[in-house]
């Protein structure tokens, strides 16, 4: 038996597979970061998340407060303290934060997931925290709400042209930006002004008109026709003014040409309908986004555990013992074998949690290999339990890895939590194609 040394061949590959899996973590596509308890010490940090903050590696080691001296103003505080006395996971969207950067506050949205991290006796060792900046998503619709907003008030403040109409002598008193709009260079009869609206629109006058005796507003779009045949929209809007027995004396009112209005707003609403259709599709990618950051956050903290568990368990049997180490290749094999296991895990998450994509990837899935490699997560705890696991020859199914893991991780995980105590537990673990008539019973 050879003694542990940093080049024996499998103390290299362990290595190589601390390496690959500490890589593969760091470079993960969100901002992620490990939170120890009790002061929520910034455990560990991805790049991502270091840039989020502004801050370099050295805010790593050192508590959150230390670093964010304005974050018990924001609420941070409360929502990790809820999480560790609920056991509960916590998620914001869109949640407003300001940061300090070069001395200056930036404020910026993102959408968090705050996730308790628990170790072998259930209690809580600390807080995953996985963030995704959507800024520039928010900034959008807000400049889109604002537009909207910013021409009602202009088109609401474009009111030029103004006119008196006296009700007792059918006289109207215009004004020469009145006159203009309907196509007029003179102030004319009531008749004059009511005969150029167009034949069409014409009953859209008479009912607005007889309507506005009673309600004492008159408001009506209509289109007005020129001398050359040309075509304008007006929109009138007046006040009906009536003497004390409530009857209507004298309407005044404005009137403003709306041609080029009209033929913005239909360009608005196709653009409208354009931006609809793209802010529809932005938040059905958000919402996805959301869903696979807390899918990444919930797997990181449980699937990953058990290979890290035993990680921890046989390095600490290499380091603790002096001397030879007749079991240093069985140690370092299963430290070899967990870490390769902890890298195709962490593979599959970030296949699997790439927010670029739209539609998932499906593979060939060997449920024998899959099942074997999560028997090997909880090796430890079949042989604390004493349980007997036995496996069939399961399919090769279309699927995805990480999805299908979880499952197998969960159902297992379950039967071992919650076996009886006082027995040893018999886990059965096949399968079999359905003919279409049980399918159709399911």
């Amino acid at each position: 038996m050879s003694e542990h040394n940093p080049t024996n061949p499998d103390t290299l590959e362990e290595a190589r597979q601390f390496r690959q899996a500490y890589q593969l973590f760091m470079r993960a596509p969100v901002a992620i970061c490990m939170l120890r308890l009790p002061d929520f010490t910034i455990e560990m940090a991805n790049p991502h998340m270091l840039r989020l903050w502004d801050r370099d590696p050295t805010a790593i080691g050192k508590k959150l407060t230390e670093v964010f001296t304005e974050i018990d103003v924001q609420g941070f505080s409360k929502m990790l303290q809820y999480v560790v006395s609920s056991g509960r996971a916590f998620h914001e969207h869109e949640r407003p934060v300001t940061i300090i950067r070069n001395g200056e506050r930036d404020l910026l949205y993102a959408n968090f997931v705050f996730q308790p991290h628990f170790n072998d006796t259930g209690s809580i060792t600390g807080i995953l925290a996985v963030a995704h900046e959507v800024t520039a998503q928010v900034i959008a619709r807000k400049k889109i709400a604002h537009a909207e907003e910013t021409t009602r008030l202009a088109v609401d403040a474009a009111k030029l042209g103004s006119y008196e109409l006296n009700l007792e002598t059918n006289e109207v008193t215009t004004t020469p930006r009145f006159n203009q709009i309907f196509g007029l260079d003179r102030n004319e009869k009531r008749s004059t002004y009511k005969d150029r609206i167009h034949p069409d629109d014409r009953e859209i006058y008479r009912h607005a008109f007889e309507t506005s005796m009673e309600s004492g507003y008159l408001g009506y779009e209509a289109r007005v026709i020129w001398d050359d045949d040309t075509s304008h929209w007006i929109r009138v809007s007046g006040r009906v003014l009536y003497d004390i027995t409530q009857k209507p004396l004298r309407v005044l009112g404005i009137v403003q040409d709306i041609t080029d209005e009209k033929k913005f707003s239909e360009n608005l609403n196709t653009l409208i309908a354009e931006r609809t259709r793209e802010l529809e599709l932005a938040n059905q990618q958000l919402a996805r986004s959301n869903a696979e950051l807390e899918q990444f956050a919930y797997v990181t903290s449980h699937d990953l555990q058990e290979p890290l568990r035993k990680i921890q368990m046989f390095s600490s049997l290499l380091l603790g013992k002096s001397g030879p180490k007749p079991d240093a290749p069985s140690y370092t094999r299963k430290i070899a074998d967990s870490a390769k296991r902890m890298t195709s895990l962490i593979t599959d998450l970030l296949d699997y949690s790439r927010l670029s994509k739209t539609e998932p990837e499906f593979g060939n899935i060997d449920l024998n290999r899959l099942v074997r490699s999560v028997l090997l997560d909880f090796e430890m705890v079949v042989e604390r339990k004493k349980a007997t696991v036995n496996t069939g020859n399961l399919a090769v199914v279309p699927g995805i890895a990480a999805q299908l893991n979880q499952l197998f991780y969960n159902l297992v995980g379950n039967a071992l939590k919650f076996s009886d105590p006082g027995k040893s537990p018999v886990i059965t673990i096949d399968g079999r194609k359905l003919p279409a008539n049980e399918i159709a019973q399911l």
